[in-house]
């Protein structure tokens, strides 16, 4: 009988044990800023229910009033059934720390020691980007594409996907620094051969996130005439360049032979004008200044007077000179030539009178220089 007792009491004190104080979850993995929460259960009459971050007091709660002193970032919210009291912890903004924290719940009296534990892990998300953002390259052309993740903590995982299709390993590498603050930056740089228009997401991830942070570009494949185009636009600008240039320098030299053309006529114009002035000077000759019209004083004037006669048959024949002209003027009766350079020495005396049948004729001698 005593045995049976004993077997009893030990039964009972087993499941007393069991069931007095129970802290759930055991492990909370949260992101900064998202709420945490923890639910502190008991079988048992208690009186005080007081919940610590590590060291730190965040709440107390009575059995009879609830909680006492709720705030913005921590409340309490009661979960109690018929066969236990359960009061639910909410830690709206958990901070960050890169250790992990405790979460302690103690019943009081607690003489009996009545307090139980939990493990609380604030993770960092930072942020996600493709460098580079979207892009048209020709299609077989080796592709280099770089992620850039930071601010994160712990160290995250990072990989790439193409059309949605995971990218294998072996394909990118991926480094990771930690900086000043604690969070680790990660830099991913992805090579792949353009085959054609593709999606291409880099991800990042923690295990608090539920789903990965990313980044996405697009990759376009150029059309093959594109390249053709642009050489075909820039050969005829070039052209275009060419052809105005051309006919600018044309217009120059035709401007510049009509001025030379002009002056070369101008030149030859004067030079016209002059033979032709010459001309007329040679056949005009100059105005005999000594020249007087015949008037009953022209016998006084210094003459030759040259004797002129027919020959039978009516042919007239050369008068005699009956008087020397001044400067030594010569006629030569032989030849009835006059020596001119002695009528150029004086050409205002270039007048003779010939007397022909007795009656002196003043006749006017033009000089030709």
């Amino acid at each position: 009988m005593t045995g049976l007792l004993q077997i009893a009491l030990l039964a009972h004190l087993m499941k007393v044990g069991r069931t007095t104080l129970v802290l759930e979850p055991r492990n909370v993995t949260t992101l900064r800023g998202t709420p945490a929460r923890f639910t502190c259960s008991v079988s048992e009459r208690w009186d005080v229910m007081v919940w610590q971050l590590d060291t730190t007091p965040l709440l107390t709660i009575s059995m009879e009033h609830g909680p006492l002193g709720c705030s913005d970032s921590v409340c309490a919210v009661n979960r109690s059934t018929g066969s236990a009291s359960a009061w639910e912890l909410v830690l709206n903004t958990p901070t960050f720390t890169r250790t992990v924290q405790e979460v302690v719940c103690t019943l009081l009296p607690s003489k009996d020691q009545r307090q139980t534990t939990a493990a609380l892990l604030v993770q960092e998300k930072g942020t996600v980007t493709i460098l580079g953002g979207n892009m048209s390259v020709q299609e077989g052309a080796l592709l280099t594409l770089e992620c850039q993740a930071q601010g994160w903590y712990p160290t995250p995982t990072l990989s790439w996907t193409i059309n949605g299709t995971s990218v294998d390993s072996s394909r990118f590498n991926t480094s990771s620094v930690e900086d000043a603050t604690g969070l680790f930056n990660l830099t991913s740089v992805l090579r792949v051969k353009v085959e054609g228009t593709s999606w291409v997401e880099c991800l990042v991830c923690v295990s608090a996130l539920n789903t990965p942070q990313r980044s996405s570009v697009s990759v376009c494949v150029e059309p093959p005439g594109d390249d053709r185009a642009l050489v075909i636009a820039v050969a005829v600008i070039a052209c275009i360049i060419a052809v105005v240039a051309l006919l600018a320098l044309l217009f120059y030299c035709v401007r510049l032979g009509v001025v030379s053309k002009l002056c070369h006529d101008g030149t030859s114009l004067e030079d016209q004008d002059s033979g032709k002035t010459s001309e007329r000077e040679t056949t005009e000759g100059k105005v005999n200044q000594g020249y007087q019209h015949e008037t009953p004083s022209e016998s006084s004037h210094p003459a030759w007077r040259v004797n002129s006669s027919r020959a039978p048959g009516g042919v007239p024949e050369i008068p005699e000179i009956s008087h020397t002209a001044p400067k030594d003027l010569r006629v030569d009766r032989a030849d009835h030539s006059v020596d001119r350079a002695d009528l150029r020495a004086d050409s205002g005396s270039e007048y003779f009178t010939i007397q022909r049948g007795g009656v002196p004729k003043t006749v006017r001698m033009t000089t030709t220089v």
